[in-house]
C-alpha cells in the first residue's frame, strides 16, 4: 500500500431544523435512533457508524440503527436526512465529499450542507491511500507511474464512486503525471476493496481511518 497525502474529515450531523437543547433533553432518547450512512456496508464511514452506534446504544440503553442509503456520492443519504423530522432521532455520518465537494460537482444537490444540518462531533479523519494488488510488480508510486506510462490504458483504478475524494485523488494523479489509467467507480469502499483483493482491479484509492 502506498500512502497518498490527502486527509478527509468525517463528522456526525443531524437535521438542523431542530432545537438541539430540547432534543437532547432528559428524556432523549426515548425510542430508537437511526444513523444514516451514504455508502455501502463495509465502507469506512459505515464501520465508523457501527462503532459509534454500538457505544451510543450501550450508553443510552436504547437501540441505535445504522441505515445505509448509498448512491450519488452520498447525496441520497444527505437528502433523506435533510427532509427528516428535526427531532434528533435521525443522525448522519457526513463526509467532506457530502458536505463540501458535492456542491460543486453535481448540478443540483437536494440539500444545503449549511442550512439543513447541524454538526454534533468530528468523529474521525481518513487518510486516502493508493493501494495495488500484489500481482502488480511495482513497489512505489514512481514505479507505478512508470508502469502506467509503459502500458497506457491498461490499468484500472477503483474508487468509492464518481466525484468521491478517492476519484478526485485518482484524477489528480492522472493529471499531474500524464498517465492513462481508467476509473472504475464503485458504490462504496467495501466493494472496491473486494475487487482489489480479488485481482479484478490492480489499483485502488482507499481509506485508512483514524478515529477521534
Amino acid at each position: 500500500m502506498m500512502s497518498y497525502p490527502r486527509v478527509t474529515a468525517i463528522c456526525v450531523v443531524l437535521a438542523a431544523h431542530m432545537m438541539v437543547a430540547s432534543a437532547m433533553g432528559q428524556d432523549y432518547p426515548s425510542r430508537p435512533v437511526t444513523i444514516v450512512v451514504g455508502y455501502t456496508p463495509g465502507a469506512t464511514s459505515d464501520l465508523l457508524a457501527r462503532t459509534v452506534a454500538e457505544r451510543l446504544s450501550a450508553t443510552w440503553g436504547q437501540s441505535v440503527i445504522v441505515d445505509n442509503k448509498s448512491g450519488v456520492g452520498g447525496n441520497i443519504a444527505a437528502a433523506y436526512v435533510a427532509r427528516a423530522p428535526g427531532d434528533g432521532y435521525t443522525l448522519m455520518v457526513g463526509t467532506d465529499a457530502m458536505m463540501t465537494s458535492n456542491i460543486f460537482l453535481y448540478r443540483n444537490t437536494p440539500f444545503d450542507p449549511v442550512k439543513d444540518f447541524a454538526p454534533i462531533t468530528n468523529a474521525g479523519a481518513n487518510i486516502i491511500c493508493l493501494a495495488v494488488h500484489v500481482e502488480l510488480a511495482v513497489n512505489s508510486v514512481a514505479e507505478l507511474i512508470a508502469y502506467a506510462k509503459a502500458n497506457p490504458g491498461k490499468l484500472q483504478y477503483g474508487s468509492s464512486g464518481i466525484g468521491s475524494p478517492h476519484h478526485l485523488a485518482g484524477e489528480l494523479l492522472r493529471h499531474k503525471t500524464g498517465i492513462d489509467i481508467v476509473h472504475v467507480p464503485y458504490r462504496g469502499g467495501g466493494a472496491t476493496i473486494n475487487d482489489l483483493l480479488g485481482g479484478h482491479i490492480k489499483v485502488a484509492f482507499l481509506e485508512r481511518r483514524s478515529a477521534s
